[in-house]
């Protein structure tokens, strides 16, 4: 597929340095981004927080356990890539990322391996 010049990003991750601007959303949404990972992090603590919102939804944004745009992959397993990344443990970030997102995009990945799966239940739409 060829790229087409103005063509909104499918993504944007917005990392919070200070405070959340509360008109990005919308700003971006008229862009025509269609998803949002604004990532914060906990006052008293280095621990990050990611919320996914869609951003062409109806009435304005909503927030999602999991992404449109890269389907099974939930808000709540993120933090942990984002520490593994913060940390310089690129090989784990590695695996992580093949653990995670590799089964969603092809379930048929790492079946004939013994270790338990531990993503977090996918809900049903």
């Amino acid at each position: 597929m060829a790229f087409e010049a103005n063509t909104p990003p499918d993504l944007v991750v917005e990392v919070e340095v200070t405070r959340f601007d509360e008109d990005k959303p919308r700003r971006y949404a008229e862009l025509g981004v269609p998803e949002i990972w604004r990532v914060y992090g906990e006052r008293e603590s280095e621990r990050f927080n990611v919320e996914i919102l869609a951003l062409q939804a109806e009435g304005g944004p909503i927030k999602l356990e999991e992404s449109r745009v890269l389907p099974g992959l939930a808000a709540l397993i993120l933090p942990e890539a984002l520490e593994l990344g913060k940390l310089w443990k690129y090989k784990e970030l590695k695996e992580w990322l093949n653990k995670n997102l590799v089964r969603v995009h092809n379930p048929e990945a790492g079946k004939d391996k013994k270790e338990p799966d531990s993503s977090p239940p996918r809900s049903s739409k």
